[in-house]
């Protein structure tokens, strides 16, 4: 491994995407371009500005989303053969073969194939920002059954269709009520009580010199500490040796703490707090500055006229 005190290059663990002053997060290499990767490094970093520009083109609609979009419609058409086809399509791309993990049920059943068209965005488009538009687009907070609870809201607001509910309708739970889980991964074996896993996640950082996946990556021979990786172009049957070697090496190597004050652990005051989505939200209103410069403008229906106009906007209305 190089020196990474280079003005290219991250000084704190060679992290991507401006995330280098810790370690307690995701490592993202989705769309990243770290220097260790090519050795052409096409963003500029500095240990003041961290990542303050790059010149890696960004993709906000890629041939993936194409096909899950086209997907989304034509189940909405009365399409399923056709949608199903999509996804397919989108997974024969990463290597699958044959039905590609998709049951030709789905076809059939409308509710099930867009319950596996928005699975499928999860996974596709993971860290590419479009998640939240998901949720709200299918009002995946509540399902839409509170709407009754906006202020000044028209009946015609509630759903109608997917059975009033479009959380039931998907088979999915409702978002409002969770709360968020962070999780530490660490090395079993460390240094100290690093073992049974009683150190504070910032002792934990400065005792990771026995984590396997670093002894010897300071010598530049990876491939000596870590299991290989799984080729997707394969087919699955082909590496289900390689996923057992991986499944093991994990066990073996390392464990997961979940935050949770039952553990004896403090939990950050983010964590602690429910989801709890404002139905009100899912059709936003104007800002007070909007407002303002624009006092012709209208407010949406359940949000503070700030113009004092008494008639509303109604984002629904035909």
């Amino acid at each position: 491994m190089e020196s990474m005190n280079k003005e290219d290059q991250t000084s704190d663990s060679w992290v991507a995407d401006g995330i280098g002053n810790t370690r307690r997060t995701v490592y993202l290499r989705k769309r990243s371009d770290d220097y260790d990767l090519d050795k052409i490094n096409m963003y500029t970093f500095s240990e003041t500005d961290k990542y303050s520009r790059s010149f890696a083109p960004y993709l906000e609609l890629r041939y993936g989303e194409v096909l899950l979009n086209f997907a989304e419609s034509a189940c909405g058409a009365g399409k399923g053969q056709e949608a199903l086809d999509a996804l397919r399509e989108l997974r024969a791309r990463v290597g699958y073969t044959g039905d590609c993990g998709l049951d030709a049920s789905l076809a059939g059943d409308r509710a099930a194939l867009f319950a596996a068209i928005l699975y499928e965005r999860q996974i596709e488009l993971a860290y590419e920002g479009k998640r939240f538009d998901d949720m709200r687009r299918w009002m995946l907070w509540d399902g839409g059954a509170t709407q009754y609870l906006i202020d000044g809201a028209p009946s015609h607001w509630m759903p109608t269709g997917w059975g009033g509910n479009t959380c039931d309708y998907l088979g999915v739970p409702p978002l409002n009520g969770t709360r968020r889980t962070g999780i530490y991964i660490y090395y079993k074996g460390g240094v100290g009580e690093q073992a049974d896993n009683k150190q504070s996640p910032e002792d934990r950082d400065s005792t990771i010199l026995n984590d396997p996946l670093m002894i010897l990556a300071a010598e530049g021979v990876e491939t000596a500490v870590r299991p290989p990786a799984l080729d997707l172009m394969k087919d699955p049957v082909s590496y289900t040796g390689t996923m057992a070697a991986l499944a093991d090496y994990y066990n073996n190597n390392f464990g997961i703490k979940r935050l949770d004050n039952q553990d004896g652990w403090i939990i950050e005051d983010i964590l602690k707090q429910t989801v709890d989505w404002k139905p009100r939200h899912y059709f936003l209103g104007l800002r007070h500055n909007a407002q303002s410069v624009n006092p012709t403008l209208y407010q949406t229906i359940g949000w503070d006229d700030r113009q004092g106009h008494g008639i509303w906007f109604d984002p629904l209305a035909e």
